[in-house]
C-alpha cells in the first residue's frame, strides 16, 4: 500500500475517487453515507470498477431533550459507515484481476 502523499519515485496502481452527496444524521434519526465510488487506473480516468453506494445505520437511540439525537452516537455512526465504505473498496481492489493496473495483495 502506497499512502498519499507518496515519493515521486513510488507510483500507486491504483486510485481511489469517492463522491459523497449525503453522509451524515437524518431527520428519521438514521445516518446514511450515499454518492458513488470507482477505481482508477494509476494513469488515465477510465474507471476499473464504479459502483453507487448507500449506505445506513440507525436509526440512533431517542432524541435528546431539544428533539436531536445524540452527538455522539451520531459520530460513532458516521465512522462505522466510512469503514463500511473502506472495507468495500478494499474488497473490489482485491477482486481485480491481475494486469488492470492494480496490485492484488
Amino acid at each position: 500500500m502506497i499512502r498519499s502523499p507518496w515519493p515521486v519515485a513510488a507510483r500507486p496502481p491504483c486510485r481511489v475517487r469517492v463522491d459523497l452527496q449525503r453522509f451524515g444524521p437524518q431527520a428519521t434519526g438514521e445516518v446514511v453515507l450515499e454518492g458513488r465510488w470507482a477505481l482508477l487506473p494509476a494513469d488515465g480516468e477510465r474507471p476499473l470498477v464504479a459502483r453507487p453506494v448507500g449506505l445506513k445505520r440507525g436509526p440512533l437511540g431517542p432524541a435528546a431533550p431539544g428533539g436531536e439525537a445524540d452527538a455522539v452516537a451520531g459520530v460513532e455512526a458516521m465512522s462505522e459507515l466510512v469503514a463500511d465504505l473502506a472495507r468495500e473498496i478494499a474488497d473490489a481492489i482485491r477482486a481485480l484481476p491481475a494486469g488492470t493496473g492494480a496490485q492484488n495483495e
